[in-house]
C-alpha cells in the first residue's frame, strides 16, 4: 500500500504536459515501482506509452517497435547482451590485432542498435552489475546516457549513479552472523535501512510482514548488505540520523 501523498512526492515536478515527445515502453510488473512509475510519470508529461505482449524472446523486437526514450532493464537483460556479443566476437577471431580491433568495432556497431536511436537513456535497475558489462556497454550504447538506480518497491527511489537520494535517510545496522558490522574497516559493513518520501504504508492484509520489514522507529529493512565507501572526487558519506 502506498499513500497519496508518497505517491504525490514523486511527481512533483512533472505535473504539468512536456512540450518535447515521451514515449515509454511498459514491460515491467506494474506492481513493481519502476514499471508502475514510469508509466505514471510519462502519462502525467503527457506522453504515451506502448506495452509489452508478454512473449520474451519478442522483447528487443517490440523495444524496437515503441522506440521509448528511456530504457530501464535489470542486469539479467544487459548480461545476456554482453553474452551475445562474446559469442559473436569469438566466432570472429582473427590473429592480427588491428584486424581484431575492426572486427570489434563492427560488432559494437551492430549491436548498438539492439537500443533504438530514440532512445537516450538507459537505465540499470533491480540489481548490481559486473563492471565488465558495465564497460561494454558504455563501448556499445554511446548514443545514450547510462544511468545506474537503486530502489525498492516499498520505499521507492534510494540512491543514484552511486550517490544517496538527499531527501532518503538512511543508516547501516550490523549483521554480526554474517560477520558484517559498523566498525568493519575500512569502510562500515552492514543491512541498509531507509526512510523515504515515498515509503509504503505496509502489505495489505499482512499486518505480520508488515511488522518484520520495518524497525520500531520506521526504517525499512531492505535486506541488502551495504558497504559504505568514500568515492574519492565526492564529499565524504556522513552518516544522516531520524529525528
Amino acid at each position: 500500500m502506498i499513500s497519496d501523498s508518497a505517491l504525490r512526492s514523486l511527481f512533483s515536478e512533472e505535473l504539468s504536459p512536456s512540450t518535447g515527445e515521451q514515449v515509454t515502453f511498459s514491460y515491467q510488473p506494474l506492481a513493481w515501482y519502476g514499471g508502475r512509475n514510469n508509466l505514471i510519470g510519462t502519462f502525467l508529461l503527457g506522453g504515451c506509452a506502448g506495452f509489452f505482449t508478454g512473449n520474451p524472446s519478442r522483447l528487443m523486437e517490440e523495444l524496437a517497435l515503441v522506440r521509448p526514450m528511456v530504457f530501464p532493464a535489470p542486469p539479467s537483460i544487459w548480461n545476456k547482451i554482453y553474452s551475445e556479443f562474446k559469442s559473436a566476437l569469438a566466432l570472429t577471431m582473427v590473429a592480427d590485432s588491428q584486424q581484431h580491433a575492426e572486427v570489434e568495432e563492427e560488432l559494437l556497431r551492430q549491436f548498438s542498435k539492439l537500443i533504438p536511436s530514440r532512445c537516450n537513456t538507459i537505465a540499470i535497475v533491480g540489481a548490481q552489475i559486473s563492471p565488465l558489462v558495465l564497460d561494454f556497454m558504455h563501448k556499445c550504447f554511446r548514443h545514450c546516457q547510462i544511468e545506474d538506480g537503486y530502489g525498492i518497491t516499498e520505499c521507492g527511489g534510494v540512491a543514484f549513479n552511486n550517490r544517496f537520494d538527499p531527501t532518503v535517510i538512511y543508516r547501516l545496522e550490523s549483521v554480526p552472523e554474517m560477520n558484517f558490522t559498523l566498525e568493519d574497516q575500512p569502510f562500515p559493513r552492514g543491512e541498509l535501512l531507509t526512510k523515504t518520501r515515498q515509503m509504503f504504508s505496509g502489505y495489505v492484509n499482512n499486518p505480520t510482514e508488515t511488522r518484520a520489514a520495518l524497525t520500531d522507529d520506521g526504517f525499512f529493512r531492505t535486506g541488502d548488505i551495504v558497504e559504505l565507501r568514500q568515492i574519492p572526487d565526492r564529499p565524504p558519506y556522513r552518516a544522516q540520523r531520524f529525528t
